[in-house]
């Protein structure tokens, strides 16, 4: 059940978070989640997992790419997290037809995402415990919309930048269908890993480009 807070504690959330579970796991030496600026947020030990910089940067993405006039009815979100882009994409579609499949590799953030972020009230959602690279190689459904959000920490798994993975996101999705990877940038070793990303990607995909959201924060985005 989502906790409630007081009015001090309201406040009191925007001068200093107020940690509400402290959890570990074999993915996560420490995950949070914590009550700071009036909302709820999922931390590691040094990347937020769910609104802030992540909600800005999907946020643009979808007003960039006008993602409202396209006919999104399938989406796959592969890093599940606090489910900060399914809730945006409920929001920001308003398509009674929606349906959202969001795979999570760690248990303790499904937890997390049932318990506190109301994933089990996303009419539609079909949350998924799995490996991301396991689950699209075995699947066998076409998607209008792929999003990309695995990572430890900041850092996404070099597996999930390899062209197996970007193939096997290609063949996923329907004609014209998009996949939107999220991609930080806080070094300049990531900054490098994102600029070969962004090329591997364009020999696979017909267009892909990037949107900068809050400086070291990437949405690379690709249309089949």
């Amino acid at each position: 059940m989502v906790p409630s807070f007081s009015k001090w504690q309201f406040y009191s959330s925007f001068l200093f978070p107020i940690i509400i579970e402290q959890e570990h796991s074999l993915l996560h030496p420490y995950i949070e989640v914590a009550y700071s600026g009036g909302k709820l947020v999922l931390n590691s030990a040094t990347a937020n997992y769910s609104f802030g910089s992540i909600e800005d940067g999907f946020r643009k993405a979808f007003n960039e790419i006008h993602l409202d006039h396209h006919d999104i009815r399938r989406v796959l979100i592969l890093g599940y997290g606090g489910g900060t882009a399914a809730k945006l994409l409920y929001h920001y579609l308003h398509n009674p037809e929606l349906s959202i499949t969001g795979v999570e590799k760690d248990e303790r953030i499904i937890h997390f995402a049932r318990t506190y972020f109301n994933a089990d009230e996303l009419e539609g959602l079909r949350l998924i415990h799995d490996d991301a690279l396991d689950f699209i190689r075995n699947d066998n459904t076409y998607y209008d919309l792929i999003i990309v959000d695995v990572s430890i920490d900041i850092y996404v798994p070099e597996e999930y930048e390899q062209e197996e993975f970007l193939e096997l996101v290609h063949g996923r999705l329907n004609k014209d269908g998009i996949m939107l990877f999220n991609k930080v940038t806080a070094s300049r070793t990531l900054y490098r890993q994102y600029q070969q990303l962004t090329k591997r990607a364009n020999t696979i995909f017909k267009n892909a480009g990037s949107i900068i959201a809050l400086g070291i924060y990437r949405v690379i985005v690709c249309f089949k």
